[in-house]
């Protein structure tokens, strides 16, 4: 019975769950790798320890590093607030726009994401998924409000929530709630791709339907 209903929750929604199952292996990965020998090939920057200092490096030809820190959390607060997030979120998008609509925002969100916190922020080591949660929240915000007949049903309390807990992170409250360092510029970016691709997917839906009605 867990077999089945585990093969039709994947048939459903590999890209949402696939995301969730990639970011525990991610936090895994950093919980049992102390050193970060291992964790050094998938963060953005590749870095050395030299002494008590880390040096870092812009990689050449490892592309798979623009996406793969979206998989890497550093704490279980982390992974818990963002898998939740994605499983709440991203099971709605996928749904009721498909699985190919759904991959194509998270790869989107998470290259632009991850891009922007290394060109804006110093070089360090981040990850996690947060950006990609706040573009899925901004894509449904913005698709539902200009396509209310199509709503993704996503509650703006979610919303509200998660743009409390960036302002929270900008004005460098993160550390006093327990959440650490946070990526600020990779959550405003995801949330503004978001914006911007929901608003996008929603004028072609809504004239593509006009068309088809003539």
């Amino acid at each position: 019975q867990a077999t089945a209903v585990a093969t039709k929750l994947l048939s459903h929604l590999p890209v949402t769950l696939g995301g969730i199952i990639l970011s525990v292996l991610g936090f895994c990965l950093v919980y049992f790798d102390r050193d970060f020998g291992l964790v050094k090939y998938f963060t953005f920057f590749d870095f050395n320890r030299m002494s008590t200092y880390i040096i870092f490096s812009v990689p050449n030809g490892e592309y798979w590093r623009l996406i793969t820190p979206i998989f890497l959390h550093f704490g279980l607060m982390h992974i818990a607030f963002n898998m939740a997030m994605l499983w709440f979120v991203g099971q709605r998008i996928e749904l009721l726009q498909g699985s190919v609509r759904m991959l194509g925002i998270c790869m989107v969100i998470g290259l632009g994401s991850n891009i922007m916190q290394a060109t804006y922020a110093e070089a360090t080591i981040f990850g996690g998924m947060s950006g990609v949660v706040y573009g899925l929240l901004g894509y449904g915000w913005v698709w539902s409000m200009m396509r209310p007949e199509k709503d993704l049903m996503i509650p703006n309390v979610i919303l509200y929530f998660s743009l409390f807990m960036m302002v929270v992170g900008f004005v460098g409250l993160a550390g006093v709630l327990g959440a650490g360092k946070v990526a600020n510029v990779a959550h405003l970016g995801g949330l503004i791709m978001g914006c911007l691709m929901g608003f996008g997917a929603a004028l072609i839906d809504k004239f593509s339907t006009k068309e088809n009605q003539v």
